[in-house]
């Protein structure tokens, strides 16, 4: 599979549900041995976290000794990630999934449109999430809380953006 010059290894159709599956677990994963490292550590208060002691931030615990781990699993997540959202692209160009809706009159009603944005909004989100993972928070805190915020944002944007193109596949193709 070619998607911007780049070779992506082929994901044969019928397994291509296991990409977002495998981000997904990759995630899950991270996030459970993140909580479960905190808890056993005695649910320790993080000096930078300040009067909301309640509070903790998985990008905080990552940042203590399991720095090596968040960074590999969040590099892990971010690929298939990314890849998963290319490849919906893909399968919708063969013909796999409904195909994409390339309407003249109008920009907006065009599908390849948004998975593109999807995809761009899904790189620069996984790039953030890997900046959190890499710079460490009790030294460079305000940085480390504007990427949060980035990935925050732009996986909100992906998830608008796909919500968009999914919404104009049930108006297009109505059962």
């Amino acid at each position: 599979m070619k998607f911007l010059g780049l070779n992506l290894p082929n994901v044969k159709p019928k397994y291509s549900y296991i990409l977002p599956l495998l981000s997904m677990s990759v995630w899950w994963i991270m996030l459970i041995a993140l909580l479960t490292r905190w808890v056993t550590q005695g649910k320790p208060i993080y000096s930078n976290i300040g009067h909301m002691t309640w509070l903790v931030y998985l990008s905080n615990i990552g940042a203590t000794d399991l720095q090596g781990v968040f960074i590999a699993l969040t590099a892990v997540h971010g690929i298939f990630y990314v890849w998963s959202t290319i490849q919906e692209l893909n399968l919708r160009r063969k013909f796999f999934l409904l195909p994409l809706i390339e309407n003249k009159s109008s920009v907006f009603r065009n599908t390849v449109y948004y998975h593109y944005f999807s995809i761009f909004a899904s790189s620069i989100a996984t790039t953030s999430i890997l900046l959190v993972s890499c710079i460490r928070d009790d030294r460079y805190g305000d940085v480390h809380m504007s990427f949060v915020v980035i990935f925050i944002v732009f996986v909100f944007l992906s998830l608008i953006s796909n919500m968009i193109a999914y919404i104009l596949y049930a108006i297009e193709y109505p059962y």
